[in-house]
């Protein structure tokens, strides 16, 4: 994440988290792993904590006072099975990380085995839907986590009629909200300099799709959208021009498009010729771009493109 801070990752076992954890490049980050469960003493329930590769279960306190550098945590992902649905015992943790104020982001994890809705159950917490085993939607919850986090700083103000008096006060960190993603967009809205982009498009048979897909993550570009036409099936009509009758046939098509570095262009082309047949249209559309901006973090020109 670029920033020496100490992460925290938790959730129920299976959840997920090696597998969020492995997708991400942490730099010099201090990376804490812990599945929970809960457990009711003297009719009371009781939290659990278990770090991974230790065999000892710890409170909660103890598990963010867990780095040895002495912290608490400066950020938490919550990985949730999200073919499993929402379990009281999640929504109880959250609770306390919000307590505390640690920011945090909400992995809706494996999307691709279920589709529940969790947003109604945390509606002050970041929900950022994931299939970690693809890496989908890892990178951007973990920028997300970063720039919630701020990191406290000390302020000192000396009083004018006095050398030695000094008063601290200490800012701390706050959690990340979609209220302060809001008040952020007016700036992120405003023209950027960072950009010399363009939007792609070409067409082809369907057949010939996972080739060019395939070729194209080959040479680093993974950033496509893919349109379909409203043709169901190759088509043979017959068109009268003039008195005579004209056989057509209108191929079933796809469009291909991406916005992109304009000086990638030609890199796209070269990947492009090296697998072209008759299926693959001769001609390839490029307009120029104004500005991108990506939502979740507001990135804008090239930097929102990776």
């Amino acid at each position: 994440m670029g920033n020496e801070n100490n992460i925290l990752i938790i959730g129920p076992s299976d959840s997920g988290k090696d597998t969020v954890a492995n997708n991400i490049e942490w730099d010099k980050s201090r990376i804490k792993i812990a599945s929970y469960a809960s457990i009711v003493l003297n009719n009371k329930k009781n939290f659990l904590f278990m770090l991974k590769g230790e065999e000892n279960y710890n409170s909660f306190e103890e598990i963010i006072l867990s780095f040895k550098n002495g912290r608490d945590p400066d950020g938490i992902i919550v990985v949730i099975d999200n073919s499993l649905g929402f379990k009281e015992n999640d929504r109880e943790v959250i609770e306390m990380i919000t307590s505390r104020e640690i920011p945090h982001v909400i992995f809706a994890n494996k999307q691709d085995m279920g589709n529940n809705i969790l947003n109604n159950h945390f509606e002050d917490s970041l929900i950022i839907p994931t299939i970690a085993t693809e890496g989908i939607g890892i990178t951007d919850g973990v920028k997300l986590l970063h720039k919630s986090i701020q990191p406290t700083e000390n302020i000192t103000v000396k009083p004018e009629n006095s050398d030695k008096t000094e008063f601290t006060s200490k800012l701390s960190s706050r959690s990340f909200n979609d209220n302060e993603m809001v008040a952020k967009m007016k700036d992120a809205l405003k023209p950027s300099d960072n950009h010399d982009i363009c939007r792609l498009k070409m067409s082809m048979h369907p057949v010939e799709l996972d080739n060019v897909m395939e070729v194209l993550q080959n040479n680093g570009f993974s950033n496509i959208t893919v349109i379909k036409t409203n043709l169901v099936e190759d088509v043979n009509t017959k068109e009268i021009y003039r008195g005579f009758s004209y056989n057509t046939k209108l191929k079933m098509k796809v469009e291909l498009v991406m916005i992109i570095k304009s000086e990638d262009v030609q890199y796209v082309i070269s990947a492009i010729e090296s697998i072209k047949t008759e299926d693959i249209d001769d001609f390839i559309s490029i307009k120029s771009i104004d500005d991108v901006l990506r939502v979740r973090t507001l990135e804008k020109g090239e930097d929102a493109l990776y």
